[in-house]
Order: structure tokens, then C-alpha cells, then sequence
């Protein structure tokens, strides 16, 4: 099976994914977003590694509910086969270890695909990192070592980052994230403007902004407080 028909199975097969580019509601279907984003003699080759990365993200995130996928179908379609390649190897690697099939085990993709892990990396030292893109390869390197560093801390059961009883999801951010409040809660960031990463477009601009704090805000303002550091 080809990457592209790959592509069309898995839109046909998989709920409807949510988009938060404004004023639209679904996200550009895999099909259209390959024809639109691979038009090189290794187009196939690129199509496939898309296929690679969304059925990935579906088996480690399957509750995730906004899936934008243009911005890394566009960073796979720049560079080299080989860059494409090696891109596709390092996201699926951070797919599978944040996600539900390890002791990271969160339940969303949505703080990487939207540039909010980036955002929080890059306030730290906004000179130097304001113009690191959230799918480069330095940033995609510190999330592979704070993986490994996450990994560590929950084996010694960190205060912050525990061990997780069966059936829970890691939460660290101190304000509910189940579906209901996570849909309004990332709609009210989009709606404001402090979403860091635009997603929903191929060539997708970021920018810090003050989110880490707005986030929180938002969540307090609408009662989504939590005390629990567990979903």
C-alpha cells in the first residue's frame, strides 16, 4: 500500500481530527496535506513517513484531540530525503516516549504539536532560542534528553514527577486536563492569541509569548484548578 492510500485509510478510519487554526473547526485531511506538501520525486518516500508518524501518534496519544499536522508535514517536505528520514525517526522516538506506553505516559499531543514545550524551553533564554523553531533539531534534541532526565525521576519517584498508578496520565501543570477541559481551555489560548506555534500552516510561524502564565490563568479564571499532579 502506498503512502498516499496509507494516508486516505487512516482518515477514513480514525475520528475526525479537531483543528485550532481559527475560524475552522477540522484539520486539513493526511490525503490533501501530502498532495500539498510532497511534490518531489520522493514524494511517496515522504507521504509514507507521514503515514509512520500518524498512526504513531495515534496509538500513544489515542485520546488527543487536536491534531494539526501541517507545519510537520511542511518540516518533512524541507531538506533531504535523508533530513526527512532522520526527522521522522527522532518525532516517533518522542511520540512513544511521552506517550501512554511508558512511565512518562501523557495523554496529549498537544504541548508538543503546539509549540508549548517549546515556548517553556525557549522563555528560559528567549535571546539566544527565540529563533530555534519548535521542529528543529535543537529542540527536538532537548526533548529527547529530558525524556531520559523525566525517566530518571520517576524511577526514584520524584515529589513532582511520581510514579503513575494504572490508568492514569502524568499531569504536572496543576490545573485539569481531561478532554472536556483541555477542548476549552486550548480554544480560549487560540481565541487570545498565545498559542506559540501555528500548526495548522505548513511553514507555520512561532513566536514566545507569555502562555506558560496565561495558561494558568485561564485555567483558574474557568475553575479548572486542580491539586491533583495526576489526570
Amino acid at each position: 500500500m502506498s503512502g498516499l492510500e496509507r494516508l486516505q485509510r487512516l482518515e477514513r478510519g480514525a475520528p475526525a481530527r479537531l483543528s485550532l487554526a481559527p475560524g475552522r473547526e477540522r484539520a486539513t485531511p493526511l490525503d490533501a496535506l501530502a498532495a500539498q506538501a510532497f511534490t518531489g520525486g520522493d514524494a511517496e518516500l515522504r507521504a509514507g513517513l507521514l503515514a509512520d508518524l500518524a498512526e504513531r501518534f495515534a496509538d500513544d496519544y489515542p485520546d488527543n484531540l487536536f491534531g494539526d499536522f501541517d507545519a510537520l508535514a511542511g518540516r518533512l517536505a524541507a531538506g533531504s530525503t535523508a533530513d526527512a528520514v532522520a526527522l521522522a525517526e527522532t518525532v516517533s522516538h518522542l511520540s512513544h516516549h511521552y506517550g501512554r506506553h511508558t512511565e512518562l505516559r501523557f495523554r496529549y499531543l498537544h504541548d508538543f504539536l503546539y509549540g508549548l514545550d517549546w515556548c517553556r524551553w525557549a522563555e528560559k533564554e528567549a535571546v539566544s532560542r527565540a529563533c530555534v523553531a519548535p521542529l528543529s533539531d535543537a529542540f527536538l534534541g532537548y526533548l529527547c534528553r529530558r525524556g531520559d532526565e523525566l525517566t530518571v525521576l520517576i524511577a526514584a519517584d520524584d515529589a513532582k514527577y511520581g510514579r503513575l498508578a494504572p490508568g492514569q496520565y502524568r499531569n504536572p501543570f496543576g490545573f485539569d486536563r481531561s478532554p472536556a477541559s483541555e477542548l476549552l481551555l486550548l480554544r480560549n489560548l487560540r481565541d487570545a492569541g498565545q498559542l506559540p506555534f501555528d500548526a495548522w500552516r505548513l511553514h507555520g510561524g512561532f513566536r514566545v509569548t507569555p502562555f506558560v502564565a496565561a495558561r494558568l490563568a485561564l485555567a483558574q479564571s474557568m475553575g479548572l484548578a486542580a491539586d491533583t499532579g495526576h489526570l
